[in-house]
């Protein structure tokens, strides 16, 4: 046998069988020899005799197997006492499997899944089993990101928040982000990574590097207003610089930016000023100077995606009626920000959805859908109808 199986196998007997065992080979055989048939009693001492050696073969084997399986045993329960794992309703031999399973990367133990589900903070969400993938990325700093696939071509990204935990009278307790990650990729293959703060947002890549924008809550304001930041990374993964944005915003977060093609950024945000909300245009150079900006008021009206259209730019805008959204409204403006027109997709008994937008080759393509009208949307702004119908 394997040393392996001996202290698996070990590892799953009873503590008292074996026990019993051990003081079994020491007693001696007190019966009269004249109660026994000769033929008897020369046979049963060829049987022990078998036995003994039997014995002294594997007795080596076996004490190093116990010892080995101690060992194991005892370095596993250290590692689930020192990563807060839960043990109850495991045997000793699925506590050193888990132990394996983790410390190999397998992540394929049934049992696995159980001990760290059990670890994650938050509400129990019935789904299927996970996967080794998914139960190694929850070992790896129980990370949020936005899990999805990587482009097969061309620049995407990848956001991972590693959140912190602290252990308090045995409760594992969540206390915030750690860090973010960003992670470059190119043609699915990793560029690099760099390590941001928790109020990363998005980014981009351009002519100049990579752009990466996020925002931060205001504690030193009564409002605890948004200040945003933008940074520029190389693409060898070195931050060059990292700025706040200050157009005298209460608050003010970035929804795109976008590469003039002549070194320099536009920045499209989305300020609050006096009860007003701003579509304002801002112009960076290469090394973070801002060289303009320029604001416009556009109503009750979110920004979301925005592309570059000639020497100007086309911006969508969108905004929610009780429980309705609208998001099929867009803005031209010019190099400076200036407004130059508006567009508005609509239909009577057809509500549109604009959800991307690209340039290409001089023209603007549009990701759209469009839904009837609900009568009474009542929270369910697309499929109202269709629960009445139902009910």
């Amino acid at each position: 046998m394997k040393k392996e199986k001996i202290s698996d196998a070990v590892g799953m007997i009873d503590e008292k069988y074996i026990d019993e065992a051990m003081s079994f080979s020491a007693e001696k055989d007190t019966q009269p020899l004249n109660t026994v048939p000769k033929t008897r009693t020369r046979h049963v001492r060829w049987g022990v005799l078998a036995a003994c050696l039997a014995i002294v073969m594997i007795a080596g084997s076996v004490t190093f197997a116990v010892a080995a399986e101690a060992r194991e045993y005892d370095a596993a329960v250290e590692f689930f006492n020192e990563n807060g794992l839960p043990t109850s309703g495991l045997t000793r031999a699925e506590i050193k499997e888990v132990y394996r399973d983790i410390t190999t990367n397998r992540f394929s133990y049934g049992k696995t899944a159980d001990v760290i589900l059990r670890t994650v903070a938050g509400y129990e969400i019935r789904q299927a089993e996970p996967t080794p993938e998914e139960l190694e990325t929850m070992w790896n700093g129980n990370r949020r990101f936005k899990a999805r696939e990587i482009s097969e071509k061309g620049y995407d990204y990848r956001i991972t928040t590693i959140d912190y935990y602290t252990d308090e009278n045995g409760l594992r307790i969540f206390v915030g982000a750690e860090k973010v990650v960003l992670e470059c990729y190119l043609d699915k293959n990793l560029l690099w990574q760099v390590d941001f703060h928790d109020s990363l947002y998005d980014s981009v890549h351009t002519s100049a590097g990579t752009a990466v924008w996020g925002a931060e809550f205001d504690i030193s304001s009564s409002d605890f207003g948004l200040t945003s930041w933008l940074a520029r990374v190389d693409d060898s993964g070195n931050i060059l610089w990292e700025n706040k944005l200050n157009h005298g915003f209460t608050s003010e977060s970035v929804a795109a930016v976008i590469d003039n093609g002549d070194g320099t950024w536009a920045v499209v945000s989305r300020g609050s000023e006096n009860g007003k909300t701003v579509l304002c245009i801002s112009q960076f150079d290469v090394d973070g100077n801002e060289l303009s900006s320029k604001r416009s008021e556009i109503g009750n009206f979110g920004v979301g995606k925005a592309v570059k259209l000639g020497d100007g730019y086309l911006v969508q805008l969108g905004n929610y009626f009780g429980a309705v959204r609208r998001t099929a409204r867009l803005v031209k403006l010019d190099r400076q920000g200036n407004v130059l027109d508006n567009f508005t997709y609509e239909e009577d008994g057809v509500d549109y959805y604009v959800t991307d937008m690209a340039e290409f080759g001089g023209k603007i393509y549009l990701s759209a859908y469009a839904v009837p009208t609900q009568k009474d949307a009542g929270g369910r702004d697309e499929i109202a109808n269709i629960l009445s119908y139902i009910w």
